[in-house]
């Protein structure tokens, strides 16, 4: 029989009818696997290929006669790695502003809304106007972000703004708009700042024209995240080649991601004793999830309380005398049960509950 023009597909084998067999080297099955069922069919990163016979580079799915054959050449696989986003510490922050504000100016702006409202990314890249009130310089009333469940895991709130950072969006968008060295800008030209437009408008579906009622993507976000990273890593390698400092010498900037302000965030209430009732309420995250996935025991402080405990613990053993404590180690702020603030400076106790500041 003649062959169909415009067939597509491997071609079969002489005086066979089957297309593409099993990839898995030790099936003796004849059954033809090109049209399986997604559920036995993997990606190639996913599947261990000594396992298979040979397949062609270009060819990206790889199917299977059935899921047992599918197991075999998945089981032995190494798992993906995976790791939470890593906080940055002052320093840190700064550097990755300024990178930002060099290439993206609206990344920049939007990671610190992150850092000052202590939420996802998803949630701050859909703010709009209309959710910001008593901005303006000079303004008597407290600034406020009032923002509405826009997701599954966003809880609807009202939380107080950071004035001096309501001051600044404020300004910038009445007339002073951040530029950046290739042309970029925040407010962009033609940028609409009616209440119900978004704070950091996207694209249509060509990529390149500007729909300025659609929020920015959290992919695009993370990509302009992924090129600060490639800059700072480029940095970095140069300031060690000098002998120099670098803020991200010990970070794994592969772990840099639209979550990391959040963790950043937290660990910098909670380093600075924050009650964790508050925590919870500007963040719209209970105190378990705070505490087991956001509070993260970064090097200063495991490095901060080491050097408390062995201070007060083994400095007679070793006969020297133990180091002043620093500001950081006096007693907190705030209350860490009730959130009571600490009435004088002076005070050890809370003078509400009566425990240990």
């Amino acid at each position: 029989m003649a062959k169909n023009k415009g067939s597509r597909g491997p071609k079969r084998s002489h005086a066979s009818k089957i297309k593409m067999r099993c990839a898995f080297n030790k099936c003796r099955r004849q059954v033809d696997v090109k049209n399986v069922g997604a559920e036995t069919q993997l990606k190639r990163k996913d599947v261990n290929m000594a396992m298979c016979r040979p397949i062609r580079a270009q060819c990206c799915i790889i199917r299977f006669c059935c899921k047992e054959h599918l197991k075999q050449c998945k089981s032995i696989c190494p798992p993906p790695k995976h790791g939470g986003r890593e906080p940055l510490n002052q320093n840190q922050c700064i550097t990755l502003m300024q990178t930002l504000l060099a290439i993206c100016p609206w990344a920049a702006i939007l990671s610190l809304l992150q850092l000052f409202i202590m939420d996802r990314a998803d949630c701050a890249r859909k703010c709009r106007w209309s959710w910001l009130s008593g901005m303006e310089p000079g303004s008597k009333g407290q600034p406020v972000i009032n923002i509405p469940r826009v997701n599954g895991k966003t809880v609807a709130r009202s939380i107080p703004i950071y004035r001096p950072f309501g001051e600044f969006l404020w300004t910038i968008s009445h007339g002073n708009p951040i530029e950046s060295s290739n042309g970029d800008a925040w407010p962009a030209v033609g940028q609409n700042l009616e209440l119900e437009s978004p704070l950091f408008p996207g694209y249509a579906a060509d990529g390149k024209t500007r729909d300025w009622n659609k929020p920015i993507s959290e992919r695009a976000y993370l990509a302009r995240l992924h090129q600060a990273g490639e800059i700072l890593r480029a940095q970095r390698a140069a300031a060690k080649a000098n002998n120099a400092d670098h803020p991200f010498n010990g970070y794994d900037l592969n772990r840099l991601g639209t979550h990391s302000f959040k963790k950043t965030s937290v660990t910098l209430f909670s380093e600075q004793k924050v009650s964790w009732a508050i925590i919870s309420a500007i963040s719209g995250t209970s105190i378990p999830m705070l505490q087991r996935s956001y509070d993260m025991a970064t090097k200063a402080r495991q490095h901060q309380a080491m050097e408390e405990v062995y201070d007060e613990a083994w400095a007679p053993v070793l006969g020297t005398e133990p180091q002043q404590p620093s500001e950081s180690s006096r007693p907190g702020k705030f209350c860490g049960k009730c959130g009571q603030a600490r009435k004088h400076e002076d005070d050890v106790f809370c003078t509400a509950c009566g425990l240990p500041l």
